[in-house]
This record gives structure tokens, sequence and C-alpha cells, in this order.
């Protein structure tokens, strides 16, 4: 069962990576989708407290994220922060991942993922193929899931008791 679950996962976020590619729009359903997937791996490995605990962290972290976000797009970019500045389907992954986690790999990953794509931006400006916008939902499901499939299949560090 838990194998046709990760296997679905993978299928999940490799489709929310393409549609934002192509089409710079993803279809909704897949976010709550992704957040039940992720909800299901990460209770199956914790207990429902600590599960819930982290949840409800997570989404704390992620509205203070989009607070500043908001923030900095109205006051130093002069922009609509969903309008032009972050998508809603960036803010829909951001909370489907809230569900993925504890704590602080939900935030060494997130980390991670920011700082990875952020470096896949200046390189593509530096080669000359810059993007006006990031995609960022897709950048970030492509990273998550070379995140659980590493995990997955190198058992070095278990993603849910760091």
């Amino acid at each position: 069962m838990i194998v046709i679950i990760k296997i679905v996962l993978i299928i999940t976020l490799v489709t929310i990576w393409y549609q934002d590619q192509k089409e710079r729009l993803v279809s909704f359903f897949l976010f709550p989708f992704l957040a039940l997937e992720t909800a299901v791996i990460h209770y199956l490995n914790t207990t429902s407290e600590v599960f819930v605990t982290n949840v409800l962290v997570n989404i704390v972290i992620i509205c203070l994220i989009v607070v500043i976000l908001f923030l900095y797009a109205r006051f130093k970019m002069k922009k609509n922060l969903f309008k032009e500045a972050f998508g809603l389907g960036d803010a829909f992954i951001l909370v489907a991942l809230a569900f993925a986690f504890p704590v602080y790999t939900f935030v060494v990953l997130l980390s991670l993922g920011f700082l990875t794509i952020l470096g896949i931006h200046f390189l593509l400006g530096i080669l000359g193929k810059r993007r006006e916008t990031i995609p960022f939902a897709g950048e970030l499901a492509l990273f998550m899931t070379l995140v659980y499939v590493a995990s997955w299949n190198i058992n070095t560090v278990n993603l849910y008791y760091i």
C-alpha cells in the first residue's frame, strides 16, 4: 500500500512540475491530492500528536513567509502579491508540503528548495535563458521529487527523525 502511495506522490509532483513549466498553470485538484499523499506518508512515520503539531507549526511558518512576501511585494516591489509576484499555485504547494515533514526537516528542505530554485534562476540568467518569472511551484515540486526519491533509495537519513 505504501509503495502505491509513493508512486502516486511522485506522479503528482512530476505532473505539477510539468504543468507549471508548460502552461504556467497547475490544476488545483493536484494540491489537495499532494497534501493527502504527503500527510499519509508523514503520519505513518510519526505518532498522531506529533503529526498534528508538525503540521500546525509548518502552517504557521508558511503564514509568516507569505506575510513577509506580502510586505516585500507591497512596499519594496510596489506590486500586488498574488497578481504579480507570487502565484496562488506557489502558495498552494507550500500549504500542501506543510503536511509532508516534521518541522526541522520542513524548514531545512524548504530553505534548500528556495536556494536551489534561486540558483537555477541565476544560472539561467548567466546562460542568457532567464525567464521573467520563476515557475516556483513546479521547480519546488521537482526538488521535492528528487528529495523523496533520494530518501527512499539511500537509507542514510530518515527524513521523519531529523
